[in-house]
C-alpha cells in the first residue's frame, strides 16, 4: 500500500516527500532536492524489504540476485537483516509498556473497553513484530519449519545452527527430511530426538503463521 499509494510514480505524482516528512526525515544539504532525495530513498527502501522478505521466504541470495538484477548482495544483506531484527525486537518491547495505559487512563481519560482494545492492539502489533523477527532470523528453505518446531513443541537447541547442518548435506526441502533416517541425522551431527521431531513435522502440514485469536492470551 505504501508504494502504490505514495511511493509509486515519477518525481511529479510520486509523494514519498510527504511520507518521510511524517517520519521527520529529510535530505539535509543535498546536491539533489528535498523531493527526489525523497523518492529515490524510499525506493531504495522498497528494494531492501524486497530482498529482506525473499530472504526470510528461503531464496538464495544467488536466485534474488538473478531475479531482481542486483549484485554484490552477500554481506550487505546481512547488515540491513541485523538492523531490522535489532529493530523490531526493540519494537516489540516497547509494544509491552504499561506506561502507554496509564497515559490514557490518567491523560486521557480511556474508559476500560478503551484500554483493553488499546493493549490488543498493541499486543498484536508485539506479536507481529516477533513473529517477522523468528522468520527474518532463519534465512533458509528450513526457516518456517524451524520456526513451527519452536513455538508448538517447545523445541530448545533448534536454530542457525541445526539448518547450517542440513544444508551442508543439501537436506532443504520437506520431502528430502521426511524420508531422513535416524542415522543420517545423528552423522549430520543431530540428536535423534531432535531428528524424529524434524522428520514428524516436515511429513505434516503446518502454518507459520500466529491467528490473531490467540494474540490476547500472549500478554
Amino acid at each position: 500500500m505504501l508504494y502504490r499509494e505514495w511511493i509509486r510514480g515519477a518525481k511529479r505524482y510520486c509523494k514519498a516527500a510527504e511520507l518521510l516528512g511524517s517520519l521527520q526525515l529529510d535530505g539535509g544539504n543535498r546536491k539533489i532536492d528535498q523531493e527526489e532525495w525523497c523518492r529515490r530513498r524510499a525506493y531504495l527502501a522498497v528494494f531492501r524489504t524486497v530482498v529482506l522478505r525473499e530472504r526470510a521466504k528461503g531464496l538464495a541470495l544467488d536466485e534474488i540476485s538473478r531475479r531482481w538484477k542486483v549484485e554484490s548482495l552477500a554481506g550487505v544483506e546481512e547488515a540491513w537483516r541485523d538492523d531490522r531484527l535489532w529493530l523490531l525486537n526493540a519494537l516489540g518491547g516497547i509494544c509491552d509498556l504499561r506506561c502507554f495505559y496509564y497515559h490514557l487512563r490518567s491523560e486521557c481519560g480511556a474508559s476500560e473497553n478503551r484500554l483493553a482494545r488499546a493493549k490488543r492492539l498493541m499486543q498484536r502489533l508485539r506479536v507481529l513484530a516477533y513473529q517477522t523477527a523468528s522468520q527474518l532470523k532463519y534465512c533458509s528453505p528450513l526457516g518456517g519449519l524451524f520456526v513451527e518446531l519452536r513455538r508448538s513443541q517447545g523445541l530448545k537447541g533448534v536454530g542457525e545452527k541445526t539448518i547450517q547442518k542440513l544444508e551442508a548435506i543439501g537436506a532443504i526441502t520437506f520431502p528430502v527430511l521426511a524420508q531422513m533416517t535416524d542415522e543420517k541425522f545423528i552423522a549430520a551431527g543431530i540428536s535423534r530426538k531432535t531428528g524424529n521431531r524434524i522428520e514428524g513435522m516436515s511429513g505434516g502440514e503446518f502454518d507459520d503463521r500466529l491467528p490473531i485469536d490467540q494474540v490476547e492470551r500472549l500478554s
